[in-house]
Order: structure tokens, then sequence, then C-alpha cells
């Protein structure tokens, strides 16, 4: 949007009568001229991306203004009745200054209600802003431009085709094991259970703990000194005075315990899961079991994946893909309602367009806009709006009086540049753009106000004639001429060729010279013009086609007042 400084646009806010909303509306043929009526006295700008925001305060020459309509308080209203509402305007001052008005349709930043936002790429509109209205829109979108992307996420994230689960969770493969029949045994005290090839390691450190060998065990006690079952028991460094009476004697190296005193069992290093059994400690896994890791507990309930299951991050089950999809809605919706942004809508507007004018003066305009389908029933029927604003192109300072020169200002490119010099004035400089593009140093002793606005866009007409070239601008639109000659300054390269822009061409600057120690080209100059700043030397005898490049007429079907040749015909 343009950021230039200057006085505010003040507008009347009261509506004439006859916009009131009757209690009951009637239906529009009773009173076409109100299809259309003025929605407030709020005036709009168009802003760099083309789209009708609030005005800020900045009415320029030049400027077009926007005033917003909405229905009126009528049923059955169609496009047919909006497309005949016509504006004209009874101008008390500045018609001069008026190019055009008319009614138009154009997208704007106008309450809907609704939201924009985008997914993957993808701009989608909500009915509002609620989580609900958003997780609709993007649901909608699933069958179209979403599916592939949401179908990704649902078998990235959610489809599982592996691992376990039971009526509510899906678990991991690493969670649980699978012991089919005849490849583990439980243990009977415990019911926990172990891989067959997991006897002489995990199921020795959970039951076996100690060793023969040590301090505390230094003798066994069983039924016989060599006792023939590679399971048994026994008891520790003494008889128990039953059974277990006689001293083992055969090789114990090898062998594990139960408990390191009292009555124990033992087993040695070559014993099988079979032995286990025969001794009463353990059975052997008959059926397919699925065991927790953790707990070695059979998981009552728990099966194992097959075919596809859909679960969300923390393994709750979810009933089909549907509710995946659901699921991935719902949280693209989270991600973007916090960044969904108001939708801008296309709508009516009365648009007035207002002349191109360099002066240093204000230039006040007042008047009413009516809205009707003929000018004579719209000052009759139709709503009217007042209009009463200042165009300038003045800089404007803390105080919103219009800004004096005393020693320096900066100006902004394609900004206000309207300034008047203090009465005590002598040399000033003239900064244009925080970066100095430029700066323009005279003696401003008895000089009259001066626009210095200025603009570095690019001006493709001469561009094109030099197509090979690398080449900037710098343009004063005002051309503005100081009474006295000063030193103008133009930031550039050193090894960079500068020219000043014709009428049909460019042509040397006289007298310009590179200044190493400022790093811009300086010029001895009166007057502040056009220029171009080129990486390579440019042939001046090119000229523009001034066929080609002639303007041509807006093509406008209105003028000040808004009369039309033919008013009925529409736009």
């Amino acid at each position: 949007m343009n950021t230039k400084k200057i006085m505010a646009l003040t507008l009347a806010a009261l509506m004439a009568a006859g916009t009131t909303v009757p209690a009951f509306a009637a239906d529009i043929s009773t009173d076409k001229d109100e299809a259309l009526v003025f929605d407030g006295a709020a005036a709009y700008e168009e802003n760099d991306d083309g789209l009708l925001v609030l005005d800020d305060g900045v009415v320029n020459p030049g400027d077009s203004l926007y005033f917003l309509l909405k229905d009126g308080p009528y049923t059955g209203i169609t496009d047919k009745e909006r497309d005949r509402i016509n504006v004209y305007a009874d101008w008390k001052l500045g018609k001069e200054y008026i190019e055009d008005i008319d009614v138009i349709y154009k997208k704007g930043a106008v309450p809907t209600g609704k939201v924009e936002f985008t997914v993957n790429g993808v701009k989608l509109v909500a009915n509002s802003s609620s989580a609900s209205d958003i997780e609709a829109a993007i649901q909608a979108a699933y069958s179209t431009d979403l599916k592939s992307y949401i179908d990704g996420i649902v078998a990235s994230d959610y489809a599982k085709n592996d691992g376990f689960k039971d009526s509510s969770k899906w678990y991991a493969a690493d969670a649980y094991t699978v012991l089919n029949s005849d490849e583990g045994f439980v243990e009977t005290s415990t019911s926990k259970y172990y891989s067959n090839e997991e006897l002489h390691t995990a199921y020795v450190a959970d039951a076996f703990k100690y060793t023969v060998d040590g301090s505390t065990v230094t003798s066994l006690y069983a039924t016989a000194a060599a006792p023939s079952e590679k399971v048994g028991q026994a008891n520790v460094n003494g008889s128990d005075g039953s059974t277990l009476n006689t001293e083992v004697t055969a090789d114990t190296s090898g062998w594990v315990l139960t408990a390191d005193t009292g009555k124990v069992y033992y087993m040695t290093s070559d014993a099988t899961v079979d032995d286990l059994v025969s001794a009463s400690l353990a059975t052997k896994v008959n059926s397919k079991k699925i065991i927790d890791k953790t707990t070695r507990q059979e998981a009552v309930g728990v099966s194992e994946v097959s075919g596809t299951v859909y679960a969300k991050a923390d393994g709750t089950l979810l009933t089909d893909e549907n509710a995946a999809i659901a699921e991935v809605v719902k949280a693209e919706a989270a991600k973007v309602s916090t960044s969904a942004e108001k939708k801008n809508d296309y709508t009516y507007w009365v648009e007035v367009k207002t002349k191109d004018d360099i002066t240093t003066k204000e230039l006040d305009l007042a008047g009413t806009l009516y809205l009707g389908t003929t000018k004579n029933s719209a000052e009759k029927n139709g709503t009217r709006l007042p209009v009463d604003m200042s165009l300038t192109n003045r800089l404007y300072d803390s105080s919103k009086n219009f800004l004096s020169v005393e020693d320096e200002v900066t100006i902004d490119p394609d900004a206000n540049g309207a300034v008047k010099f203090d009465p005590d004035a002598e040399e000033v400089t003239i900064y244009f753009g925080e970066n100095e593009d430029a700066w323009f140093t005279f003696n401003a002793q008895g000089q009259g106000a001066l626009n210095l606005a200025y603009t570095t866009k690019f001006n493709k007409e001469i561009a094109d004639l030099f197509p090979k070239a690398n080449i900037d601008f710098i343009t004063w639109t005002a051309a503005p001429a100081a009474n006295r000659t000063g030193d103008l300054y133009i930031t550039a390269d050193e090894d960079t060729f500068l020219y000043e822009v014709t009428e049909d061409g460019i042509k040397e600057v006289n007298g310009a010279k590179y200044d190493e120690d400022e790093g811009a080209w300086h010029i001895r100059t009166r007057k502040l013009a056009s220029y171009v700043i080129s990486d390579m030397e440019l042939d001046t005898s090119v000229k523009l086609d001034n066929d080609s490049s002639s303007s041509t007429s807006s093509g406008s079907n209105t003028d000040a007042d808004g009369d039309k040749p033919n008013p009925d015909t529409g736009r």
C-alpha cells in the first residue's frame, strides 16, 4: 500500500434519509433505485496486490477512492437490478479534479465471516474461523485437490500393517513376542514365559541366580552323591535331615541354584526344558501365545495385526480408514487455525478517480454522491453520500502542518514529496530514501514550495531500447526546479554510465562527473529530472517509436458527474 505521509481524509459519516431498513422488507420492484446503497462512509484504496483496503488517510491527486456498497432493504434483488445502478455526483468544490466516477465490481477487504488458508499449497475457504468449519473445508477438498496429500499422511502415520492390537490400542512389533507351540515354556510359580533359547540365559538370570562355588555355598546335599536328574532339589551346606542327606561329590561347576541357603533347586549346565518340566518347575507352551516383553506374562486379548489397521500416534485404534482421514483433517485444521485470514470477497463499489496533478497546493473536493438507475431518480429516490476531502502531494509534520524545511529532510520513494522552506533557510540538503538513493544540496533562501516526490520504478519503454544493458532509474515525478543551482548526487557504482530520459529516448547529462569519495554521480543543476544508470555505454541516437508509445483513452464511460452516453445500458 502507498505509505505517503499526508493529511487525514475527512468523510461525512451521515447517510441521507431513506436508507433505513423497513420493518417488513418490500420487493425491489417498489424502488429499483435502491438495489444498491452505500454501506457506510469509509473510504477504501487499492493496495499493491490489487485488493481494496481501508484508506490510510492518504488522498493524492491521481488516486482512486472506493466506497463500499451493499444490497438495499428489499427482497428479490438480482444482479440485473444491481447492474442497472449508476453513480452520479453533485460537486460543490473541485469538480475539475475528478476524472470520472463509476460503479464497479471488485475484490476488497470486506468482512464476510469467511476465512482463507492454505493446506499443502492449496488455497481453501471456510465459512468461519471455527475449527469445525475449517475441518469441513479441508474435508470437502479431500476428494479433489488434497486426496493424494491426505492419503499419504494416512499411509505413513496411521496405517499399521504389522505389530499387535487389543480392543482399543495398537502396539508396535517390539512390544510383544510370539511363542508358538513347543517354542517356549512358562514358569509354574510366576507364570512368566520364556523361549527355549532363553533357558540358560534370561530364565537363569531370573530364577537361578546363584552358583555352587563361592563363599556362601560350599557344599550341596541331595538324594545321591551324583544325582541323575539335571534339574532337582538339594540342600545348601548340610543335610535336610530327610531325603537330601547325601553330600554331592559330582562336578558341580556350571550348576545354578534358586537360592544360597536352605532347600533349593539346582540346574546343570546341560539341562533342557524337558528337565525343567520333569521337575515341575515349568510347563511347555502347547499353543500360540503372545507375550508381553516387559512382564513376560501372557498378553490376554492381544492379537497380531493381520491386514491393515489404523491408529493414532498414541496407539489408539481407529475404526477404519475414514476415521484416519478425519484425524488428518483435524490435525491439518489445527495447524492453520491460527494463520487463517479473513476472506476478501468481490462486491460492488463506487469508484472515484481523481486527476493527476503535481501541485504543491491542497485541492479541496466537496460534494454528494448519488445512486440510482438515472440521474433524476438517483437524486430523488436513491441513497446519497456526502464527500468532503482534500487532495494533496504535501508532506506534513507531526502536528499535521505543511512541512517546512530548515536544513534537511528525507523523502521516501513513491511517497508525498511537496515541502516548503523556512524563511531563514539557507543551504539545505534533501535526501531521497533511507539508503540515500540520491541527495540534493542547494541554497533555499527565498525558495517557494517544491514537489520533490521521486520514484525508482522501472521504465520498461526506455529499458526495451537497450536489451543488453542492466539499467536502473531514478525519476523526480514533478521535475522540480529550484531557484538556484545546486549539487545533485545520484548513488551508483563507479563503472556505470549516467543519462537523462527525454520524451523520445535518452541524452547525455552535461557536466556529470563521478565522485569517487561520495560513490555517486555529481551534477550541477537547478532541475531534477529522470535519469538512467546503466552498466554499459548506451547509444543516445536510439529513439522511441512515438506511435507505439502514445497513450490511449482510459475507456471510461463516465465523467466527473457520473453522466454516461446511455446510462441504462449498464457498465
